[in-house]
């Protein structure tokens, strides 16, 4: 799906499935992204406040988790949004 880091193919190699049917398309991707930062972010962010952490340092580390995960949540949002979509619309 993914041509680069950040570029994508217009469609698919294997069934020809367009990417970009639309201007906007992408922007349902948004919801499925807030869902997987939250996967990630909240069992951080408990875990380290329940380990006896302070509030300020926890927030930095899950921070800094997002910081270095925000590239896959990107890229994966945009490939659930596509499976979502397809599903719905065929």
């Amino acid at each position: 799906m993914f041509a680069g880091v950040f570029r994508m193919h217009l469609k698919c190699p294997e069934c020809d499935l367009p990417y970009f049917p639309e201007p906007g398309y992408y922007l349902g991707a948004i919801y499925f992204s807030y869902a997987l930062s939250l996967l990630v972010g909240a069992p951080v962010a408990v875990g380290l406040l329940m380990a006896g952490v302070a509030y300020w340092p926890c927030i930095a580390a899950t921070g800094g988790v997002f910081a270095l995960l925000w590239l896959p949540i990107y890229q994966y949002s945009r490939v659930l949004w596509l499976h979502f979509d397809n599903a719905l619309t065929g």
